[in-house]
């Protein structure tokens, strides 16, 4: 069972890596802008996993829009959350790669901590000041290269990367015990699906004149049904069967598959400065996650 659980979280972390790195693909070689991708995304991964959460529990799918509190909850989790967390995360890989993009998002697990540690009425323990100028030195060497004098990325980029890395934080807590109510499947499919309904007013596909060759429609097919709907159905079940803190440890195979499939499929370069940042990061948010784990076994 444990086996099992950890194979789905790491395939789930695994496929959201290339899916990152897809993106970029399409950035780099069709008409399609994030706003664009986002809304093709939210809106058919959010009929799907919302038709699959009718089959298996229609009355908690129903539940969430007849509870008006759960229902504004879950509304302002869709936009200032999982839009967000979303549309930034394709920003900043259309203006750098799917590698930094993914990276910047995963340091959000700071901001998690100091609003943990605030809300807990504590200080941070030292492993957590550790991960801290762990994540924060790994960002300035991705961003600066470890010049002081300026940025090595785009301006862009590292604007929606903070962007990003911040909306990690809402995308984390603003559903609550939303989830518990009435599983993440229940919820994310809602926030999707209603993403997705908005968005269609705001991008106007009927004014959209993408191009698609055969090679980026099979790409965009990748990353909207296994991309969003089998590596979040993957890395949920992982989460059932071994626990949150685990199964989020395991998934941080994400940015070393987006790191290796940008470099060995698009040929993304990388400086030597760029993986020593990648290292830090991901290594500072596995020391935060295994301290809390640490203490969930001990309690």
């Amino acid at each position: 069972m444990k086996n099992q659980g950890a194979l789905c979280a790491l395939f789930g972390g695994a496929i959201w890596g290339l899916s990152g790195t897809c993106g970029q693909f399409l950035f780099t070689n069709s008409s399609l802008s994030p706003l664009a991708l986002t809304w093709i995304r939210m809106l058919i991964a959010g009929i799907v996993l919302t038709l699959l959460s009718l089959v298996k529990d229609r009355e908690k799918v129903e539940q969430i829009v007849t509870s008006k509190k759960d229902g504004i909850r879950c509304i302002i989790f869709a936009f200032a959350g999982l839009l967000v967390c979303q549309l930034s995360y394709l920003e900043t890989i259309q203006y750098s790669n799917s590698a930094t993009s993914t990276v910047f998002q995963y340091s959000g697990i700071l901001f998690i901590m100091i609003v943990t540690c605030f809300l807990e009425k504590r200080t941070p323990y030292k492993k957590e000041l550790f991960a801290v100028c762990l994540v924060l030195l790994g960002v300035f060497f991705v961003a600066t290269h470890g010049n002081v004098s300026g940025l090595v990325i785009s301006h862009n980029a590292f604007v929606w990367g903070l962007i990003g890395s911040v909306s990690m934080l809402l995308y984390s807590m603003l559903p609550g015990n939303l989830l518990n109510a009435y599983g993440a499947g229940n919820v994310v499919g809602w926030a999707m699906l209603l993403n997705g309904i908005v968005l269609t007013f705001v991008v106007q596909p009927w004014k959209l004149s993408i191009s698609l060759n055969e090679m980026t429609a099979i790409v965009l097919v990748f990353m909207v049904l296994f991309g969003t709907i089998v590596a979040f159905t993957l890395y949920l079940t992982g989460v059932a069967k071994i626990g949150a803190m685990r199964a989020s440890m395991i998934a941080c195979v994400e940015p070393v598959v987006a790191t290796v499939t940008s470099a060995l499929w698009l040929g993304t370069h990388f400086t030597f400065m760029d993986l020593v940042g990648f290292l830090m990061i991901v290594f500072g948010v596995l020391l935060v996650n295994f301290k809390k784990q640490s203490q969930q076994l001990a309690s």
